[in-house]
């Protein structure tokens, strides 16, 4: 699959989308956003699909709560799903509900093998119902939750496995965790399982005190490029997406960050090329051997 670089779909901006449509090249949506499917949604859906290549993103499944999935709310996904037919729909690694109360935010899960467990469970209820493939996103964690048996990056490789779905890795996310709870962002970078990753998010966010809120309403900031970087390193992700979610700038922005990454996507691509055409240290010594009979350190 060709990298696609994508947006937020946001209706408020749907006029510069259209009137520079050559440069965007996927938009994600927010399944909440279109869950009734009014005959105005329908058209509003319609235009989209025939122009871009879609992706869902979901608030609500709730994937790691232990008491199972709310089946009619993926009903209504699955119903979205049919008619959207996107590349893939996702959601957050993250517990939402409790019994029948609404938390209002993701609430972080331990990272321990039971709740790999719990979230394996879970997506099995949600293949049965969502046929679409699905993928799971890192939110970022407002709090530590003790007892992790497993490091990030294992965590969210064995959840992957476990639940065979993809990965929406959010850098920004990575980049919020290592301010607010020493996480090794780096670490996750360097060992997340980029096999699984469908797609990216980057976006920025502010400082709130001596905190860092992951607000999704500003520029992506320096330490998440070069979080993007060390990942494109490894291999570019099938679709980047500026996420920016509230603070909407002028459209024209958000098209600039769309170049940054495709620009930081390319670099990655050449300095891969150069390193692996690049002699060996071991050829270069066979090369002096054949050469000269003998290596002279």
């Amino acid at each position: 699959m060709t990298p696609r670089f994508g947006l937020l779909y946001r209706a408020e901006q749907r006029a510069a989308l259209f009137a520079t449509r050559p440069r965007v090249e996927a938009l994600e949506i927010v399944a909440e956003h279109f869950l009734d499917l009014t005959a105005e949604q329908r058209d509003e859906l319609e235009v989209l699909r025939a122009h871009f290549p879609l992706t869902v993103h979901a608030l609500g499944t709730s994937i790691g709560s232990a008491d199972g999935v709310d089946e009619r709310h993926l009903e209504r996904i699955a119903r979205l799903l049919d008619y959207v037919r996107p590349l893939w729909w996702s959601d957050h690694l993250a517990f939402t509900r409790v019994g029948t109360t609404q938390l209002g935010a993701f609430a972080p899960l331990p990272h321990t093998h039971e709740a790999v467990d719990v979230v394996a469970r879970n997506a099995a209820r949600v293949r049965a119902i969502v046929t679409a493939p699905f993928a799971l996103e890192n939110p970022a964690a407002p709090f530590a939750v003790d007892g992790a048996e497993l490091a990030p990056a294992e965590f969210l490789a064995g959840v992957c496995a476990a639940a065979d779905c993809g990965l929406i890795l959010d850098v920004e996310n990575l980049h919020a965790d290592a301010w607010n709870l020493g996480c090794d962002a780096d670490a996750v970078v360097a060992a997340v399982p980029v096999e699984r990753i469908v797609e990216v998010h980057l976006a920025g966010g502010r400082r709130i005190g001596s905190e860092y809120a992951d607000s999704h309403d500003a520029p992506v900031p320096d330490a998440t490029w070069r979080l993007y970087a060390a990942l494109c390193a490894r291999r570019i992700p099938p679709l980047t997406l500026i996420e920016r979610e509230t603070g909407l700038p002028p459209f024209e922005t958000l098209l600039a960050e769309l170049d940054a990454a495709r620009a930081v996507a390319r670099r990655a691509v050449v300095e891969s090329a150069a390193a692996e055409s690049a002699p060996s240290f071991d050829k270069l010594r066979m090369t002096g051997v054949a050469q000269h009979g003998r290596i002279v350190a």
